[in-house]
């Protein structure tokens, strides 16, 4: 190999090596890990997925897509992916904790702010950061943002406008399947097929292309789901803490987001905040309109 062609292979290599990797902070029970992509150099932006309990790739693409212009930091939350607790119950997953984490990377990388943006899930664990430390938010950008108060409320709302979105032979092909699995007589197909229709309810385009499923249907740890699920619908809400808070609040938001009422709600409660909605659009607006959401996600940040 020419010597100039393999000075280009190694400093290419070195680039992709920068611009992604895979770095951990230890606590108590374990260890927190997250992923950071582009130039540390660069404006920090703390990224939270959905879920609970979903994992990081649910939002990769959009983290390597920031990371043009921004210091992306995906957090692979407690519970999810790599980071599980020795101890796993109420004590060590819980919201409190699951906040503290966020401060604990920033300690770590050295921060003393960074912008933070979380979607669904991703979004009310961003809320209750922002408004536990105030000091350490820059921007708080919520996507599609979830249920941060009155969750048993909420939650019915929700289902109900999941389950209008659904077509007359999806209802019906639901209950096929379900009596399959039922029976322990499902295959892989099966199961992808359920998990497609139940997909279906969160966007705007239908039919659900597969490349549009393949980057929303990500793993998800059921029990961290569980354990927080149970917290949020005994006691979270938000709502005085959102109306204090002093800072900016940026809301991006499907039109057709089943979860779209959230927003509206926000809006009602802190007049002050940018709310911004994206036409013929679900819940994953980044990989349903990504032009229109990168537009607007940019101006907010620059």
């Amino acid at each position: 190999m020419k010597p100039y062609l393999l000075t280009t292979c190694f400093l290419f290599l070195a680039i992709i090596t920068y611009a992604q990797k895979l770095d951990s902070v230890e606590y108590e029970y374990g260890a927190i890990y997250f992923h950071e992509y582009g130039n540390s150099n660069a404006k920090p932006i703390i990224i939270l997925t959905g879920g609970p309990g979903n994992d990081y790739k649910q939002l990769e693409e959009m983290a390597i897509k920031l990371s043009q212009n921004y210091w992306s930091i995906l957090i692979e939350q407690r519970g999810t992916g790599r980071s599980i607790p020795n101890v796993f119950d109420s004590t060590t997953i819980n919201i409190k904790l699951l906040s503290y984490d966020i401060k604990l990377i920033m300690n770590h990388l050295g921060l003393k702010q960074s912008n933070v943006l979380g979607h669904s899930w991703g979004a009310v664990l961003a809320m209750n950061f922002a408004f536990t430390y105030p000091s350490l938010v820059d921007e708080l950008i919520l996507i599609g943002p979830g249920m941060y108060n009155d969750v048993a409320k909420n939650s019915g709302i929700f289902g109900s406008n999941l389950e209008n979105s659904f077509s007359f032979d999806d209802l019906i092909r639901l209950r096929q399947l379900d009596s399959l699995l039922r029976k322990n007589n499902s295959d892989t197909a099966s199961l992808k097929e359920v998990k497609t229709i139940l997909r279906s309810a969160y966007v705007f385009i239908n039919p659900l292309p597969d490349t549009l499923y393949q980057k929303i249907e990500v793993a998800k740890n059921d029990l961290t789901a569980n354990i927080l699920w149970k917290e949020m619908a005994k006691n979270l809400d938000l709502t005085e803490k959102l109306k204090s808070y002093n800072r900016q609040i940026y809301v991006i938001s499907g039109r057709q987001d089943p979860l779209a009422f959230i927003a509206y709600e926000l809006k009602i409660n802190k007049h002050s905040i940018n709310l911004n909605w994206i036409e013929r659009c679900g819940h994953f607006p980044m990989y349903e309109m990504p032009q229109d959401f990168y537009n607007i996600l940019f101006n907010i940040l620059d």
